[in-house]
């Protein structure tokens, strides 16, 4: 009976694998999220390594965890080994961080009379509409005459033909659209007298009667 309690408790620590429990946290700023794990293991761990996107990443440890602060989204593995040769690793996708830019809306705009209608939109931290600016070719800064947070529609009063848009997320992404009115008229200046030579020319071609 001895043997056999031997045996078990030698196979139980042979072939004890560790434990990842890992918990993320809640962003506030859409720039940092924390990121915090246990490891389990009957026996003491030899190596732990934590990489996001395959570059190593600093861990502090704390009251029997591993925390650390993520600054960019993308894979998060943790891959960890015990004494015994036994590892164990866990994969985290993480998405909640904002890292793009938001959307200025280039095919559905109004353009006239002087007034130029956008729509902005972020899925994410969400459009900074106190930040949302126009520059025009002089350099002079245009701000909105009207922002409705709803519907995400800005109305900018345009005084030239062109106007470049600048639109901030509350992460600091930002997006820059340029709008512009192009007139495509016809020549006029020489009609009066390219019709007059015409006019000439189809009296002198016409045959003379006989009386």
């Amino acid at each position: 009976l001895p043997f056999a309690v031997i045996n078990i408790i030698l196979f139980v620590l042979i072939t004890a694998s560790p434990k990842i429990e890992l918990t993320l946290g809640e962003t506030t700023d859409y720039k940092t999220v924390g990121v915090s794990f246990k490891v389990k293991s009957i026996l003491p761990v030899k190596d732990v390594t934590v990489t996001l996107e395959s570059q190593p990443l600093e861990t502090e440890r704390s009251d029997g965890a591993y925390q650390a602060v993520l600054t960019t989204n993308g894979t998060l593995e943790v891959y960890v080994e015990s004494w015994n040769g036994m590892t164990a690793r866990h994969n985290e996708h993480i998405a909640v961080l904002d890292d793009a830019a938001p959307t200025i809306d280039q095919e559905d705009y109004v353009l006239e009379d002087g007034h130029l209608e956008i729509l902005v939109s972020d899925s994410q931290s969400g459009i900074d509409f106190g930040s949302i600016y126009g520059s025009a070719p002089t350099g002079e800064t245009i701000r909105p005459t009207s922002c409705d947070e709803g519907t995400g529609r800005v109305t900018f009063d345009m005084e030239g033909s062109e106007l470049n848009v600048f639109v901030s997320d509350y992460a600091g992404n930002v997006s820059q659209a340029s709008f512009s009115i192009h007139t495509n008229g016809i020549d006029t200046e020489n009609r009066e007298s390219l019709f007059s030579e015409e006019e000439e020319e189809s009296f002198s071609s016409e045959p003379e009667g006989s009386d």
